[in-house]
Order: structure tokens, then sequence, then C-alpha cells
């Protein structure tokens, strides 16, 4: 829980010293790659994100009430935290009008996909397949012009 805490802070940092949400998305996910690939991060949190992104299962192995709560609330953060800046897109038109929340959960997913991958050691979470997954989504919500 300490780990995405620290996670969300980073992002939240390197997010406010972009002025585009495309920026601030691109720098977002290259945060979140090396929180992954740091001081040997992703390992410490291996187990956490194994499970975060197979909620499913967690709750089929009798999960603590307790444990599971954490789970809602930190993907709960993640998604607020990315809608908010999806949600300003919108309003200054960078964004295709739509629901910032689905956007969000959207790109969690792709993310939650690819990390679920790393731990079955199918593929690797680098900074390459960072700016392939934020082609792809970003690409999809950027409003045309």
């Amino acid at each position: 829980e300490v780990g995405v805490l620290k996670l969300i802070e980073e992002m939240s940092i390197v997010a406010k010293l972009s002025t585009s949400i495309s920026q601030q998305t691109k720098s977002i996910l290259s945060v979140m790659v090396n929180f992954f690939q740091e001081n040997d991060s992703f390992n410490k949190q291996r187990a956490f994100f194994q499970m975060m992104v197979n909620e499913k299962r967690v709750m089929a192995c009798q999960a603590s009430h307790e444990f599971l709560h954490r789970m809602q609330k930190m993907h709960s953060e993640m998604t607020s935290f990315f809608s908010s800046i999806f949600k300003v897109g919108i309003e200054t038109g960078e964004l295709k009008n739509g629901n910032p929340q689905t956007f969000a959960e959207v790109l969690l997913g792709i993310i939650h996909h690819h990390i679920f991958m790393v731990n079955l050691e199918l593929l690797e979470f680098n900074q390459e397949k960072a700016d392939q997954i934020f082609e792809i989504f970003f690409n999809g919500v950027k409003a045309e012009k």
C-alpha cells in the first residue's frame, strides 16, 4: 500500500511539470516504468501488483475483508488520479468528449494487463512498452483538430 501511495505521489509531481495532457500521460507512464525497475521495487511490489491485476482470483481465495478494502481504495485512488487529468483534457478540448472515469479505467486496464503479463514472465514492462501503451491509448482519445 505504501508503495502505491509513493507511486501516486511521484506521478503527481511529474504531472504538474507538464502543460499538455498528452505529455502528462507520457511522463506518468515513464514514472510507472521506473517504479517497477529502480531499486528492485518491482520485485518488492510484485505480489501486490499480481493480486491487484487479478482481483477476481483474490476474492475467490478468501482474502480478508480488510485486504480487499485496501485493494479497492488503491484502485480507486489510481482511477481518480488519472480521471482528474483526463477531465482537464476534456475541458480544454485536448481530449474527445467522454467520461474521464472511463478513460482512466481503460488506461489502467491496459497497464494492469501488461503487469499481469510481466508476472507470467511473458513480456517486460519497459520504456518501449510504456511508449506503445501511450500511443495506442492516447491516440484513441485525442481530439481531432
